[in-house]
């Protein structure tokens, strides 16, 4: 599972000449006015009188710092800390060392705030799997909001014998939070056998802020990865990793929006629980496509935490013959594409995205065999290249080497 900083950009002070025009703003800013130049910076992260753009939020931002203002020193922190801008056309990437360093520079001078970034900075923990059924499935929708359903308890059941399958759906999430399993895996069998046998969309009928179109797109996934979840828990049945990663990796051919891409990657992972390692390592080869914005252009990419836990595998010899050249091939790999990852438009969700987190673990471990020489021969220039850009990337392993 993926573990995000989601430092949210604190409130700045307000700042006189506020609603000046840009042009005598940034006149300002050039002359070095610490003011003008919060407040330009201010203005590039909103969007405000001007096209959002966080890279040169950061420029401004830096050079108030360089004039020692402490709440510049810890807007620059901010930016450089967070895993991704979650704008995909920032095409930004995270610098753990460069934004510690100025949030370090603030705590020096005495500020709470920065002290309090790095002790978060500082406490982040390693990757989990995380078994809650709620986040990352395309079911999560339905759980975030089963108090809406629980009031709507009586329609849903009107719908239901009627012999609507969205209700059915709906009396298995609520099933399913009050963890009565047993009824919620007979509500999900009663859906899959009906919509296995048509094609024939169902819309909501339950006011939902994402529209009425949502349910009805994409019911034969929510259903599916659901029931994988429930097999691969053995909840309401027996457990399964083979059934779930069946359920999980159903294909749908007008999955516009990608929500199948997380149960595609628990799929994955249960081929490995239930043993099937040559099922894995088909999904974990796969390449998948990536569109970026403007000029029509593609890509194709393997999934990158796919192929972290694959050359973790070859690295020690877990299910595989133990193949350290060919894990180093794959942890470069994944350190390699990290630019095509940032700044882009994709034609699947989150996880197929290269994240700092991913870079960040691949880089550490080529670190580690290129100064052990594991893998490879033994080159020290190699080493600390990698280990800069784990540093970079956020890797506490890196942090704690380096003493940071």
């Amino acid at each position: 599972m993926r573990y995000f900083f989601t430092f949210m950009l604190s409130a700045l002070i307000s700042f006189g000449g506020m609603g000046q025009t840009m042009d005598a703003l940034i006149n300002k800013a050039r002359s070095g006015v610490v003011s003008a130049q919060m407040e330009l910076a201010q203005r590039y992260v909103e969007g405000d009188d001007v096209e959002q753009d966080f890279k040169q939020a950061l420029f401004w931002y830096e050079e108030a710092a360089k004039k020692n203002s402490v709440d510049a020193m810890i807007q620059c922190g901010e930016l450089l800390c967070r895993d991704i801008i979650q704008d995909p056309l920032t095409d930004m990437t995270p610098d753990y060392v460069k934004g510690i360093h100025y949030l370090k520079e603030a705590e020096v001078r005495g500020n709470e705030q920065a002290k309090a970034f790095l002790k978060n900075i500082m406490a982040r923990e390693e990757l989990v799997e995380d078994d809650c059924p709620y986040e990352y499935l395309p079911c999560y929708d339905e759980f975030n909001r089963h108090d809406i359903l629980t009031q709507n308890r009586n329609i849903i059941f009107e719908e239901y014998n009627k012999q609507n399958p969205v209700a059915a759906y709906y009396l298995a999430v609520l099933s399913h939070v009050e963890k009565d399993y047993d009824k919620a895996m007979e509500y999900l069998n009663q859906i899959d056998y009906i919509l296995t046998s048509t094609g024939k969309l169902y819309p909501d009928f339950i006011a939902s802020e994402d529209g009425d179109d949502i349910i009805s797109s994409t019911l034969k996934i929510k259903v599916a990865s659901l029931l994988g979840w429930c097999y691969e828990h053995g909840q309401g049945t027996v457990r399964n990793y083979e059934k779930a990663a069946h359920y999980y990796l159903v294909d749908y051919d007008y999955d516009e929006n990608g929500v199948a891409g997380f149960p595609k990657l628990r799929g994955a992972f249960c081929y490995k629980k239930a043993g099937l390692i040559d099922k894995f390592i088909n999904e974990a080869n796969k390449d998948i496509l990536i569109a970026f914005e403007g000029g029509g252009r593609e890509a194709f990419r393997k999934v990158p935490c796919l192929q972290f836990e694959l050359a973790r595998m070859y690295e020690n010899g877990d299910g595989v013959i133990k193949d350290p050249k060919k894990a180093l091939e794959i942890y470069e790999y994944i350190v390699d594409g990290r630019n095509d990852s940032y700044g882009i438009h994709t034609l699947v969700i989150e996880p197929y995205m290269l994240n700092s987190e991913e870079v960040a673990r691949a880089a550490y471990k080529a670190s580690q065999m290129y100064s052990s020489g594991i893998g490879c021969k033994q080159d020290d220039d190699m080493s600390e290249l990698y280990l800069d850009i784990a540093l970079k990337y956020g890797d506490i392993n890196a942090w704690r080497k380096k003493g940071i």
